[in-house]
């Protein structure tokens, strides 16, 4: 069977990459101009890819990026680690200039450089906790990537991912401050922070008493369009889908970028096995094989919730409201009164099983859960 041309739970690039030209071209030129930028979307949207193309086109104009993943990030000294290691995989000097190199930058640290395999360096730190946690040292770790480029004479860019994380672990509090007291003096490195739990990231850069509030220009990444959707699936199933076999998937994933190529990639599979042209009742065969398979995770969102959160989870399912607390809807669904309901939406949006879209309408974060909740539950 040849390459199957839909990707999902991966980043992506060169032509597997979807559209996204806008919101690359917009990032790579905020963070050039030396612009911080907060970047959110729900799980699952592309982010990290997205930001890989950036990434690439700072480059090519002659950048360091610097790719801080903090996903893992449990404790000061992961953060340590974890910030040192992106500092040599970035430059990639010899082992030497290496240690060189991050003994200037990190004196009062002084990080060790391991191989874990090899060609592939990492950093042990093995500082004890009260010197971490000083003021100076922390200064040291968060002006260091400054402080390079400075040296340098070259533009810095540091791509921080699930940033959110690092301000969640015993030490956030002194991590996000000490950070906002380092970076806002910094004229050659910018930053961009990139988050999926939405509510988070929002709170460091919104909230007015956090030291990050008002700290960079905030993009909401949305769902890629209907039409870009169209063209790329059209391109992918050829012979083997209809224009309005390729409206309805789009239809039924709600355009949300990993769905859409979960989907399309058994449909595929499906279409090119059984060497068939894809219709409606297929569509229908694989979505249900996908919920099926999914269905243990979908019960476990299912029971973590209450019972008036479940209600108005029916309720959303089986329409698309703009308003779920006009009287009429209320009554129709049996929701109770409109403070309960207002209690329950909030706490849908918090779990990211919702989200409200620009126009008002109320979607589902996982189309597929919707879908569930229709076959299972309704």
């Amino acid at each position: 069977m040849k390459r199957i041309p839909f990707i999902f739970g991966k980043v992506v690039s060169g032509d597997d990459f979807l559209n996204r030209e806008e919101e690359t071209a917009s990032l790579t030129q905020a963070l050039v101009s030396g612009q911080n930028i907060i970047c959110y979307s729900p799980r699952r949207y592309g982010k990290t890819s997205m930001m890989m193309q950036v990434k690439k086109n700072l480059e090519n104009k002659g950048a360091l990026v610097f790719f801080i993943d903090l996903y893992r990030v449990t404790s000061l000294q992961d953060l340590y680690n974890i910030y040192a290691t992106s500092i040599i995989t970035t430059i990639q000097s010899p082992i030497t200039a290496l240690v060189k190199t991050l003994q200037t930058l990190l004196p009062t640290i002084n990080p060790r450089i391991v191989f874990a395999g090899p060609g592939t360096p990492s950093v042990e730190i093995s500082v004890p906790i009260p010197v971490l946690i000083k003021s100076e040292t922390l200064h040291e770790l968060f002006s260091s990537l400054e402080k390079y480029c400075e040296k340098k004479k070259k533009k810095g860019v540091v791509i921080f991912d699930e940033f959110q994380e690092a301000t969640s672990i015993k030490d956030g509090e002194l991590i996000e401050r000490e950070m906002r007291s380092s970076f806002q003096h910094h004229k050659h490195v910018s930053y961009a922070f990139l988050g999926s739990k939405q509510n988070l990231l929002k709170n460091i850069f919104k909230d007015k008493s956090r030291p990050f509030y008002n700290f960079g220009r905030h993009f909401d990444l949305d769902v890629i369009s209907t039409e870009h959707w169209k063209k790329f699936i059209q391109k992918n199933m050829g012979r083997m889908c209809s224009a309005e076999i390729v409206n309805e998937i789009v239809a039924r994933t709600e355009n949300h970028p990993f769905y859409t190529q979960m989907y399309c990639h058994y449909l595929w599979v499906y279409a090119k096995q059984n060497n068939v042209k894809l219709n409606e009742s297929i569509l229908d065969a694989v979505l249900n094989e996908i919920l099926g398979r999914d269905s243990g995770m979908m019960a476990q969102l299912w029971e973590r919730i209450t019972i008036i959160e479940r209600h108005l989870l029916k309720a959303i399912a089986g329409d698309t409201p703009t308003n779920i607390y006009e009287k009429e809807y209320l009554l129709m669904h049996d929701l109770g009164s409109a403070s309960s309901v207002q209690k329950a939406f909030k706490k849908l949006l918090d779990l990211e099983y919702l989200r409200k879209l620009p126009t008002g309408i109320i979607a589902f974060v996982n189309p597929l859960f919707k879908h569930w909740i229709v076959r299972e539950i309704i």
